[in-house]
């Protein structure tokens, strides 16, 4: 792996290959979720247990959000699917979810019927990219650009999980004095924005 494979690669496997043993917990936890929100169906019940995994990953849940995303855990071990497997890696501890591979995304590619493998291989690929960055190219925040309306846009869009003001925070920043490249064309990029954007997650001090 190397800066320009990162950049172009379409299946994340060979991405978590070079992640391993490097990326911390809240980030893969997010990844495994942005994964699985996105192939669910709207309603779906495991959607709830999402929620209770990014309420985890987020550090210091409710005993209440900690009982449900035990119990969710149990009942996707349960399932004994690949869907329940996957799940079942987003509600994992700690310990086990530092260890997330390829074989997560091998056992969601080609759940959804008319989308093919190779299409879903590259939205996970897009995931990986968005929540870690280039890290061969890391980025440091600076001071001047966390101006009020940075903070503002980059908290909200977190909380809500919705980052379609993502351009409006490139104009911020580009008002508070950015001109880093891969932070405003991230900002502008078409490419889906998904919780642990290590955009926002810069701006808003997290790892």
């Amino acid at each position: 792996m190397n800066a320009k494979k990162w950049k172009t690669c379409s299946d994340p496997g060979p991405m978590l290959d070079f992640l391993r043993g490097a990326a911390g917990e809240r980030k893969l936890r997010l990844f495994a979720v942005a994964c699985l929100r996105s192939i669910l169906p709207a309603g779906a019940p495991f959607h709830s247990a999402l929620d209770a995994a990014e309420e985890v990953a987020g550090g210091k849940p409710s005993r209440q959000v900690r009982k449900s995303f035990d119990e969710w855990g149990a009942i996707a071990m349960e399932a004994g699917d690949p869907l329940g497997w996957a799940m079942h890696f987003a509600l994992d501890d700690a310990a086990s979810i530092v260890h997330l591979d390829r074989e997560f995304t091998d056992w969601i590619c080609g759940l959804r019927e008319g989308v093919s493998e190779s299409a879903e291989r590259k939205r996970f690929a897009d995931h990986l990219r968005c929540i870690f960055g280039n890290p061969f190219r890391p980025v440091s925040v600076e001071a001047a650009w966390l101006t009020p309306a940075v903070r503002s846009l980059a908290r909200r869009m977190d909380q809500a999980r919705d980052f379609s003001q993502m351009p409006a925070l490139a104009d911020a920043l580009e008002e508070s004095g950015c001109a880093n490249s891969d932070v405003l064309d991230h900002c502008r990029s078409r490419t889906p924005h998904v919780r642990g954007c290590w955009v926002v997650d810069l701006l808003l001090g997290m790892e």
